[in-house]
């Protein structure tokens, strides 16, 4: 969001010339995109811009002939087809692969790697109109088994998300940065061009942690333990540490 508030002042300064030499704009160029709201305030239903179709996981269960995920993909498919040219589709797959959301003919290892082999299919023909984000229990599938290697090899980009005990994470960082509830590791990044993609090394070499908030959401920051000895970091010791231990005689 700090980037889109970054460049929407940047649209006020280039709109005159962009107007000056554009003929009349349609209903769908005249509207941005982007528009500004405080992520502290409840954002109010009239606010709300775009639709949201969802589909339950009972949805994927379907016959034993026909592919689990064919229907999803072709609604996606056909959506992204009839929208107008600057529409722009979130693809949300949540907890793919958890026996408790998705019926057993849709955690098999030939349809789900059908089925991203087919959203990546529909992300090539739409790739101005569309993104996709998938989530998997890595608890369930680690990342040493073989069908989670290849749903990487499938995915442009991998991020792994750990979550740490709360006893973990307190007095870990600094008053600034606050306690990080858990650690952020990327796996890979998108490639863009031929060049790579920028600062993937640089990102893939750094530990990050993340922290979820309310007004600011999900903030991801650099990674750093305190330095041994540092005393305004260790826990203090309980004032019943302090009283000396009587001695037991047997």
């Amino acid at each position: 969001m700090r980037i889109a508030w970054r460049y929407e002042a940047l649209s006020n300064v280039s709109a005159p010339a962009t107007d000056a030499q554009a003929g009349p704009a349609s209903p769908d160029d005249a509207e941005p995109f982007c528009h500004s709201f405080d992520l502290t305030k409840r954002l109010e239903s009239s606010a709300i811009r775009g639709q949201l179709h969802s589909l339950h996981g009972r949805d994927f269960q379907g016959h034993l002939a026909a592919p689990p995920f064919k229907p999803f993909l072709d609604d996606v498919a056909a959506k992204l087809a009839s929208s107008p040219p600057l529409s722009v589709h979130r693809i949300l797959v949540p907890n793919l692969l958890s026996p408790t959301v998705y019926g057993s003919a849709a955690c098999q290892p030939h349809e789900v790697l059908q089925f991203l082999h087919g959203l990546r299919s529909i992300l090539r023909q739409f790739p101005a109109k569309a993104t996709a984000l998938a989530t998997l229990p890595v608890s369930l599938y680690p990342r040493t088994t073989g069908l989670t290697r290849w749903m990487e090899l499938l995915s442009d980009g991998v991020i792994e998300l750990v979550s740490l005990p709360r006893h973990a994470t307190t007095n870990h960082g600094s008053d600034r940065d606050g306690n990080f509830q858990g650690l952020l590791r990327v796996h890979s990044l998108p490639v863009f061009h031929e060049r790579g993609g920028g600062l993937a090394n640089s990102c893939l070499r750094e530990d990050r942690s993340f922290k979820l908030s309310a007004s600011n959401g999900m903030v991801i920051m650099p990674f750093s333990l305190p330095p041994v000895g540092d005393q305004d970091s260790q826990p203090s010791e309980a004032p019943e540490s302090k009283v000396p231990k009587q001695s037991l005689d047997f």
